[in-house]
């Protein structure tokens, strides 16, 4: 079973973790 980088993204959310995403968090700090 294959999970979409987006699903599980939207998964640890759901479960309240912390996602981590250098080339994004490296826009958000922009």
């Amino acid at each position: 079973m294959e999970i979409n980088e987006g699903s599980a993204i939207l998964q640890t959310l759901e479960n309240g973790g912390e996602i981590e995403i250098p080339s994004v968090d490296e826009e958000f700090q922009k």
